[in-house]
């Protein structure tokens, strides 16, 4: 009996002192302070095994509020704030920045729109009022005769005259005038009168331009040698005939800035006496006809208006050089080229360049 109610009372005491532990447990837990709870709060969870837990985050603390200002009694207009003026419009440069530490920005810039103006050809914007009409009725055939085209030592332009005087070997000298068609046509003629003839020698010149380039012009040519009447004299072996040569050849040409050269190869076609016949009795030679491979070099330096040019060519002995103007009647391009500027200008532009 004994033994039973001391461990009754054993048992009695145990209760009592889980009893006081557990009061004084949650007494404690409700006199930990706000911020303690706060901060166990926002801590973060741990993750899994393994990985290694984030930093706390610290709390947001929030500032507390500035005291407002102690509102005045009504009627007491000493203690009243002055008005607030509304701010002035100052320029930037004449704003003060009430931090200096930090950078000043500057002001954004006015989008000031430049209207372009496209480039303007001053050869469409001066073109002949003969040009205007001829692109309205052909405008491809006014393009193609208003293309950049060099000065050429053989070829004329369309529209234009050349007069030319010219001395030299056999001829001693001789006047010429040409006219140039679509380009590509060159007809002419020269003359000369020299004393002893009972009328001036007229011969013919004509070109026929193939191709016409800025650098190369490919075409053919005719062109007659005048000689000055024979010496009258009793000898059997002068030549008693006027001679006479038919260049017919074949032309190519090279031009840059003020310069065109080229040569001609073919065929001459020259008197000569006749070696099958002997002269008659007042000493008068026959003459025939013989053809003979032939050509020569040229070369003209000037502008589209004037220029000299020098002519040589073989086996008939023919030298010649020669002062031409070039005038236009009724050419397309404009006019101009009189003063050679430094670079020589066509029509007043640029002397062709290759593209």
């Amino acid at each position: 009996m004994r033994t039973f109610e001391a461990s009754g009372a054993f048992g009695n005491r145990s209760w009592r002192r889980c009893a006081w532990i557990g009061a004084a447990l949650l007494v404690v837990s409700a006199a930990r302070p706000a911020e303690v709870r706060a901060r166990v709060a926002a801590s973060p969870v741990a993750g899994p095994p393994g990985e290694p837990m984030p930093y706390p985050r610290d709390p947001i603390v929030e500032a507390p509020p500035e005291p407002s200002a102690p509102t005045p009694p009504p009627g007491d207009d000493s203690t009243a704030a002055p008005p607030v003026e509304p701010p002035s419009e100052a320029t930037p440069s004449e704003a003060t920045p009430t931090d200096t530490t930090a950078p000043q920005v500057a002001a954004p810039r006015e989008h000031v729109i430049t209207p372009i103006v496209p480039e303007v050809d001053t050869e469409a914007a001066l073109e002949r009022p003969r040009t205007v009409r001829a692109r309205a009725r052909t405008p491809k055939l006014a393009a193609y005769l208003t293309r950049e085209v060099p000065s050429s030592a053989r070829f004329l332009d369309h529209g234009v005259i050349e007069a030319s005087i010219a001395g030299g070997y056999p001829h001693l000298y001789r006047l010429g005038l040409g006219m140039g068609l679509f380009d590509h046509v060159t007809v002419g003629l020269t003359v000369h009168w020299l004393p002893g003839q009972s009328r001036p020698r007229i011969a013919p010149r004509v070109a026929l331009a193939a191709y016409r380039w800025r650098w190369i012009e490919v075409g053919a040519a005719y062109d007659r040698s005048l000689y000055p009447p024979p010496e009258v004299d009793d000898d059997p072996e002068t030549w008693s005939f006027q001679r006479d040569a038919h260049w017919i050849t074949a032309v190519a040409t090279f031009s840059q800035s003020w310069i065109s050269a080229g040569f001609e190869i073919g065929v001459v076609r020259g008197r000569v006496a006749d070696p099958g016949q002997e002269p008659t009795d007042d000493n008068q030679n026959p003459a025939v006809w013989r053809n003979r491979l032939g050509g020569g070099v040229m070369v003209r330096m000037g502008t589209r208006r004037w220029g000299f040019s020098f002519t040589g060519r073989a086996p008939w002995a023919f030298a010649e050089a020669a002062f031409d103007l070039r005038f236009g009647a009724f050419e397309l391009r404009r006019r101009g080229g009189w003063k050679p500027e430094g670079i020589v200008r066509a029509t007043d532009r640029r002397v062709p360049r290759r593209r």
